[in-house]
């Protein structure tokens, strides 16, 4: 077995890029679907990742994206993460956010706890450190 991959569903929070990475293998684990939808619940600081449709307004489309990259799903919005920050007042700037999560496969849904994330500190940059 490769323990290079793990079998739980991963996504990545970095501040540094204003990026929420979705790993390739928790989109497998919810059917590869063409279109996900984010969800936030800020009370029980969770995020999930949901197996949409076209029709849907709220869903963003991931299979072009894997024709071009062939890479784990990006989505980029510093208001996003901004507001994620203010629910988790443990996640500091600059750093990047790893989450394990939990697979329902009926729902076709991903479920990640804000508070069992693993921090992984970036280096600063050359411009951060001067400032």
């Amino acid at each position: 077995m490769n323990n290079k991959h793990s079998s739980h569903p991963l996504i990545c929070i970095d501040f540094k890029k204003n990026r929420i990475r979705i790993h390739r293998n928790t989109l497998r684990q919810i059917g590869n679907p063409e279109y996900i939808q984010l969800l936030v619940n800020p009370d029980q600081k969770m995020i999930g990742i949901k197996a949409s449709c076209a029709e849907d307004k709220l869903a963003h489309k991931v299979k072009d994206y894997f024709v071009i990259n062939g890479n784990s799903y990006e989505l980029y919005s510093r208001e996003l993460l901004y507001s994620l920050s203010q629910l988790n007042l443990s996640w500091e700037k600059f750093n990047i956010f790893r989450l394990e999560g939990n697979i329902y496969p009926d729902k076709k849904i991903a479920l990640f706890s804000m508070d069992l994330s693993l921090i992984h500190i970036s280096e600063p940059t050359r411009q951060e450190a001067i400032s």
